[in-house]
């Protein structure tokens, strides 16, 4: 039996503290408008954004071996769906600079190879649970890691917070 795939848009969003400790203050409506036009805004061209729009439930089980409903207790956990919650919503989520810079190296310790095998390791469960977790699929998420990665460092560097916006 597979299970649909979950969230089907995930948005990691790099915020300034200045931005983060605004945003802790308001009402769930303010922090989605803060988000939308973050994300559609003129100046974005998604620099400060990225947007994950398929994948995300297969992307957190090849991270962490667990599905998106379940809870995974480790460090990975916080790549996708981990942090605390912003508003009163579960899908608004953010990471301290801290947390950030930490998530930014697990990740970057990592190769493609690293995830080549942990992607086969994890194919038997994951055929039970996804349509499709062939090769192809492998290629996709390993293009996806690269890109959370990449984004995660970048926000690390400059020494930002995430906000990350589910939609399920």
């Amino acid at each position: 039996m597979t299970v649909e795939s979950k969230p089907l848009r995930l948005t990691l969003n790099r915020v300034t503290e200045e931005e983060l400790g605004e945003l802790l203050g308001l009402d769930d409506k303010a922090i989605q408008e803060f988000i939308d036009d973050r994300q559609t805004g003129a100046d974005c061209f998604l620099t400060d954004s990225l947007v994950l729009e398929n994948y995300a439930s297969e992307l957190h089980f090849l991270i962490t071996g667990k599905t998106w409903e379940e809870e995974a207790e480790s460090s990975f956990d916080q790549v996708l769906k981990g942090g605390r919650c912003l508003g009163s919503q579960q899908n608004h989520l953010f990471l301290n600079p801290d947390e950030v810079e930490a998530v930014a190296y697990l990740l970057s310790t990592l190769k493609e190879d690293d995830w080549q095998k942990r992607f086969k390791d994890l194919s038997t469960s994951a055929s039970m649970l996804f349509d499709g977790w062939d090769e192809e699929l492998c290629q996709i998420l390993i293009e996806y890691l690269i890109d959370v990665t990449e984004f995660y460092v970048k926000v690390a560097v400059t020494n930002d917070a995430l906000l990350k916006n589910i939609e399920s």
